[in-house]
């Protein structure tokens, strides 16, 4: 996001962590979108992550940003192990994630490698620059791949494996049919004002 920053911006505050009702609505309203039927193209941008709940056992959904390497899916937590997803991942790796085109079986892995990271800082850089660096100026990271593989252990990029199915279901579009409702509406409100 262009103009990230911590001092205060509208950037930082999107980007900070949820721990205010305005930033958990924000982190949750791209789940909302995809149950009103928005996933083909919020999966543009967006995993639709869906992991068990390391204490409930429930299936547990979040938006994590989305990038592409060679076909290999890749995502980033910048809350580390802050983030109850994180923790949920980390506690049982086997996720579903759905994407434009549509729902798979996963096994997230934190990248470790040195190279596969130096990649990933070059895809990151070129379509979201200023998150990259608010995310590693957030670790104590300078915006550099050196800096970045220097200091890996404090950044949590992950790789989504394939692997056979989860057990755990993609999120439906149950919401949809908002959509006629409001189709409806508008009609009759068109019809009422003529």
């Amino acid at each position: 996001m262009a103009g990230a920053r911590e001092d205060g911006g509208i950037s930082a505050w999107m980007m900070g962590y949820p721990d205010t009702p305005g930033r958990r609505w924000l982190h949750k309203a791209p789940v909302t979108l995809w149950r009103l039927g928005l996933g083909p193209v919020l999966g543009r941008v967006f995993i639709l992550l869906t992991a068990r709940g390391r204490k409930s056992g429930q299936p547990r959904r979040t938006a994590v940003a989305r990038w592409e390497v060679n076909g290999q899916l890749y995502g980033w937590c910048p809350y580390g192990e802050r983030a109850q997803w994180y923790r949920n991942v980390v506690a049982d790796p086997r996720v579903t994630l759905q994407t434009r085109g549509g729902a798979r079986s996963a096994v997230v892995a934190r990248v470790a490698d040195d190279e596969e990271l130096t990649r990933l800082y070059r895809v990151v850089e070129e379509t979201d620059a200023a998150g990259l660096a608010w995310y590693l100026g957030r670790v104590g990271i300078g915006d550099d791949p050196a800096d970045l593989v220097a200091k890996k252990e404090r950044v949590h990029f992950l790789r989504f494996d394939p692997a056979p199915d989860s057990g755990l279901p993609g999120q439906r579009a149950d919401l949809a049919w908002v959509w006629g409702a409001l189709a409806l509406l508008a009609g009759w409100w068109c019809r009422r004002r003529a």
